[in-house]
C-alpha cells in the first residue's frame, strides 16, 4: 500500500510478502488456485480501517499473459501530414495481426483472452524519436513514419478473478498491465537505450530485450528458481518447504560452513542447467540482432551469485554487440526486493 504525495513522492505504508510457491511439479491450475488465495489474503492484510484505497495496480507475469512488439514502418513518396486517422488505421492493422497470432498459437476462445490497451512505446518521424505519450507527432509532416507498439493479452479468468477480489474490498479503479512493460519502463530509468532484463520467476524466466529505447523482443523459457528448490529438496531428501528454508538460511549466512557449501553446490548445479536454456534463448535473440551486454536481473534468484555468474560466462560473449560477456548492473543491496522496487518505480511515474 503506497501513499503518493506531491511532486511524485511516495511512501510505502504497508506491504505483504508471501512465501514462494513451489509445487512438486509444474501444475498451472493448482498454481493459480494458490495465487488467487494469496491475492485475497494480501488484500485483507493491506486493507486498513481508517484509509480509503483509491486504486489498485495489478501486474501479471508469466505464464498469465502473452505479449508481442510490433514495428510499423511507412515510407511515403513525398512528405505527408501524420493525422489521427492514418495512425489509428495503422495501429488497428497491427492489432488484428496480434489477435490472430494469439488465437492461432494458443488455440484459446475469445472469451478466455483479455486484450489490454495498446502501448505506443515510441514514434519516429524521419528516423527521429518524438513524444508518443502526448501524440505530439500528430499534424507534423514526415516522409518516413515509424511506431513501436507493445501488445499484451491476459488469461481472462485470472484477470476477472483478481478484479473480483479487489471489487469485493471496495476498490473500483484497477490498472492492469504486464511485467515486461513495467520492467522496461523502470529499467529505462537506469539504462536509457540498450539492455537486457532477465526476470527469473518461480517456474519461468522472461528475457526482455530493450534496444533503441523500446522493447525489441520478449522471450520466455520454462525454468525458474523453483528448479533450484526442487534440486535442493532432492539432494537433501527434504520437503520443498525445508529446501526453501535451507536456501534462505544460506542467503543470510546462517548455515555452518559444510552445510552451506553443499547448498551452494546444489544452487550452482541448478544455475548451470538454467544457463543452458539462457544460452539457447540468447542464441535465438541474437540470430535476429546482437544483444546489449548490460543485464538487469530481477526475481529472488537475482540475489544469488550462482545465477549471476552463470550469465557472465565467456561462452555467452559472442551473442553481444561488443563480443564481451554480459555485465550485470544490479547492486547487491538491490537484489532482494528488485521486482518490488521496479514495480514501485513504474507506479510512481
Amino acid at each position: 500500500m503506497i501513499n503518493f504525495g506531491a511532486e511524485g513522492s511516495c511512501e510505502v505504508i504497508k506491504s505483504f510478502h508471501s512465501e514462494n510457491i513451489v509445487l512438486p511439479e509444474v501444475d498451472l491450475p493448482a498454481l493459480w488456485r494458490k495465487l488467487e488465495k494469496l491475492a485475497g489474503d494480501a488484500v485483507k492484510e493491506l486493507s486498513p480501517a481508517d484509509l480509503k484505497v483509491d486504486e489498485a495496480m495489478v501486474i501479471f507475469s508469466s505464464p498469465w499473459y502473452f505479449s508481442e512488439t510490433h514495428h510499423i514502418f511507412q515510407k511515403f513518396d513525398a512528405p505527408e501530414t501524420i493525422n489521427k486517422e492514418f495512425t489509428d488505421n495503422a495501429v488497428k492493422g497491427e492489432s488484428e495481426k496480434f489477435k490472430k497470432t494469439v488465437f492461432e498459437k494458443f488455440r484459446i476462445a475469445d472469451k478466455d483472452a483479455l486484450a489490454l490497451p495498446i502501448e505506443m512505446m515510441q514514434v519516429r518521424l524521419n528516423g527521429y524519436p518524438t513524444s508518443s505519450s502526448g501524440l505530439g507527432f500528430l499534424g507534423k509532416k514526415a516522409e518516413i513514419f515509424e511506431a513501436f507498439l507493445y501488445f499484451s493479452v491476459l488469461f481472462a479468468p485470472a484477470a476477472d478473478s483478481i478484479k473480483r477480489i479487489f471489487e469485493d474490498s471496495g476498490i473500483r479503479k484497477i490498472d492492469t498491465t504486464t511485467s515486461p512493460f513495467v520492467f522496461y519502463k523502470s529499467a529505462s530509468q537506469i539504462q536509457k537505450s540498450n539492455l537486457v532484463v532477465v526476470d527469473i520467476g518461480g517456474e519461468i524466466t522472461d528475457i526482455i530485450l530493450v534496444k533503441g529505447g523500446v522493447i525489441s523482443d520478449v522471450l520466455s523459457y520454462g525454468m525458474g528458481f523453483n528448479h533450484a528448490v526442487r534440486k535442493i529438496s532432492s539432494t537433501f531428501n527434504v520437503s520443498l518447504e525445508e529446501a526453501m528454508a535451507l536456501i534462505a538460511s544460506s542467503a543470510e549466512n546462517k548455515l555452518e560452513a559444510g552445510l552451506n557449501e553443499r547448498v551452494r553446490g546444489g544452487l550452482k548445479d541448478a544455475a548451470d542447467e538454467w544457463q543452458n536454456l539462457l544460452k539457447e534463448a540468447a542464441e535465438r535473440l541474437a540470430s535476429r540482432e546482437l544483444l546489449p551486454e548490460k543485464i538487469i536481473f530481477l526475481g529472488y534468484a537475482s540475489g544469488f551469485d550462482e545465477f549471476k555468474e552463470a550469465a557472465r560466462r565467456q561462452e555467452l560473449a559472442h551473442f553481444t554487440v561488443l563480443g564481451r560477456p554480459f555485465s550485470v548492473l544490479n547492486e547487491p543491496s538491490e537484489d532482494k526486493n528488485s521486482r518490488f522496487n521496479f514495480c514501485l518505480a513504474y507506479a510512481s511515474e
